[in-house]
C-alpha cells in the first residue's frame, strides 16, 4: 500500500494554516498583536504631537510699558499658544506645578528703560521638564520674542551709530520686518496630525516584533524534534519553509492592516488609495516574514530567540524612527536609521497618509523593502535548511 505524496501547494497551505491556528489560540500572542499596539499609538502620539489645538502658557507682567506690551502681544499672536494671565509669580508657579500650563513666563518691570539704554532684559521662564510639550512651547515663545528683540536691537544700533531717534528706528525696523511672503506649493505636503506619526511608527515596530514572536515557535518546534520529523516526511522541504513564511506574512500583514483600518475608524487618520497602503504594508510584512525565519534558524534556544526578537525589534524600531521623527536626531543617527527597514516602512506609511498622498516616496519605500526581503530570503532559507535536521 502506497501513500500519496501531498502536492507542494497543499503542503504550504497546511503548514501555514496549522501555524496560524497555533498563534491565534495563544491569548498572550493575540493580546500583543491586537491590543498592545494601540497603547503604544497613544503614547507615541502624545510625545510627537498633542491632541489639544494650542499649548497652555502662563504669563505674568510685572511692569506695563510699550515695549513690554509689544513683546507680550508677540507671544499672544502665536497660533499654537493659548496664553493665560496670572497675578504674580507664586500663582504662576502653582499653575506650572499643577500642569495647568506647560510653560510660565514672567515679563519683569523696567523693560523699556533697560532696552532703550541697550541693557539686556532677563525674562524668567519655568516649566515641567517631564512634559514633552514644554520644549515646543518654549521654542514658540523664544521665536516670538526674538522677532521683537531684533527690531529693538536695530533701533538701538541706529541710535548709537547714526543718532536716529529710538522710536523712529523701532518703527522702521518693525515695518521692514513685516514683508509679505508669497509661497508657491510645488509639492503638496499633508499636515501631520497627532496620531499620524504614532500610527506609522507603531505599525512598523509591532509588525516586526510580532514576526519575531513567531520565531519562538520555530525554535520550540526544532528543539522538540517536530521540525526534523516534518523534514524527513515525504514532502518537499521547500514547501515547509514556504508555509512557515506564509504563516508569518499573514499574521504580520493582518496586524498591520488591522491597525491601519482601526486608526482610520477610531482616530480619524486619513489614508490614501487602499492599493498603495496594502503595497506598503505587504512589502514590510515580507521583510518581517523573512527576518522571522532567519532569526528562528539562528537562535539555538527559545531564550535566544526572545532576546534577538525583543532587542532587535525594539532597537531597530527606535533607530528607525518609530518613536520620534528622524528629523530631530543628528546626522549620525539619521544615517544609521537609513540602514533599518523600519525607516523605509515608516516613510512609506507616512507617504500614503492624508488626502495628498505622495506616489514617489511610497513607491521608493516599497521597492527598497522588497529588495531587502529578496536579499535576505536565500540567507534565511539556507540557514533554516541547515538547522532543520540538526
Amino acid at each position: 500500500m502506497t501513500t500519496a505524496t501531498p502536492s507542494r501547494t497543499a503542503t504550504v497551505r497546511a503548514v501555514a494554516r496549522v501555524g496560524l491556528r497555533r498563534l491565534l489560540t495563544s491569548p498572550v500572542y493575540v493580546g500583543s498583536v491586537l491590543i498592545l499596539p494601540w497603547v503604544v499609538i497613544v503614547m507615541v502620539s502624545v510625545v510627537v504631537g498633542t491632541a489639544s489645538p494650542a499649548l497652555d502658557v502662563g504669563l505674568v507682567v510685572e511692569g506695563e510699558s510699550p515695549l513690554a506690551s509689544a513683546m507680550v502681544d508677540a507671544v499672544r499672536d502665536v497660533s499654537t499658544l493659548d496664553v493665560h494671565d496670572y497675578g504674580d509669580r507664586e500663582a504662576l508657579r502653582r499653575a506650572v506645578r499643577a500642569d495647568e500650563v506647560v510653560v510660565g513666563l514672567v515679563v519683569p518691570a523696567g523693560v523699556d528703560e533697560a532696552l532703550r539704554a541697550g541693557r539686556p532684559v532677563q525674562f524668567s521662564a519655568s516649566s515641567n521638564p517631564t512634559r514633552p510639550a514644554a520644549a515646543a512651547a518654549g521654542s514658540a515663545i523664544a521665536a516670538a520674542l526674538s522677532q521683537e528683540a531684533a527690531a529693538v536691537q536695530a533701533a538701538v544700533f541706529a541710535g548709537r551709530w547714526v543718532g536716529a531717534d529710538f522710536d523712529v528706528g523701532l518703527a522702521t525696523a518693525r515695518r521692514l520686518s513685516e514683508r509679505e511672503v508669497r509661497s508657491v506649493i510645488v509639492g503638496a505636503v499633508p499636515e501631520r496630525r497627532p496620531y499620524d506619526y504614532g500610527v506609522a511608527g507603531t505599525v512598523a515596530m509591532f509588525m516586526f516584533i510580532t514576526a519575531m514572536g513567531g520565531a519562538l515557535f520555530a525554535v520550540s518546534d526544532r528543539r522538540r524534534g517536530i521540525t526534523r520529523r516534518l523534514h524527513i516526511a515525504p514532502v518537499w522541504p521547500g514547501a515547509l519553509l514556504a508555509g512557515e513564511m506564509a504563516n508569518r506574512f499573514v499574521v504580520v500583514f493582518g496586524q498591520g492592516m488591522v491597525v491601519v483600518v482601526g486608526s482610520a475608524l477610531a482616530l480619524d487618520v486619513t489614508w490614501g488609495p487602499p492599493a498603495a497602503v496594502v503595497l506598503v504594508v505587504g512589502a514590510f510584512a515580507a521583510v518581517c516574514a523573512v527576518a522571522a525565519v532567519g532569526v528562528g534558524a539562528l537562535a539555538r534556544t527559545v531564550e535566544q530567540a526572545l532576546l534577538f526578537g525583543t532587542a532587535g525589534g525594539v532597537g531597530l524600531g527606535l533607530l528607525g524612527g518609530a518613536f520620534w521623527p528622524r528629523e530631530v536626531v543628528g546626522p549620525v543617527l539619521g544615517f544609521l536609521a537609513r540602514l533599518t527597514p523600519h525607516a523605509y516602512a515608516i516613510d512609506g506609511l507616512l507617504a500614503v497618509q492624508g488626502g495628498n498622498w505622495s506616489f514617489e516616496p511610497a513607491a521608493r519605500a516599497v521597492a527598497i523593502l522588497f529588495l531587502v526581503a529578496l536579499a535576505g530570503l536565500p540567507l534565511a532559507v539556507r540557514r533554516a535548511r541547515r538547522v532543520a535536521l540538526s
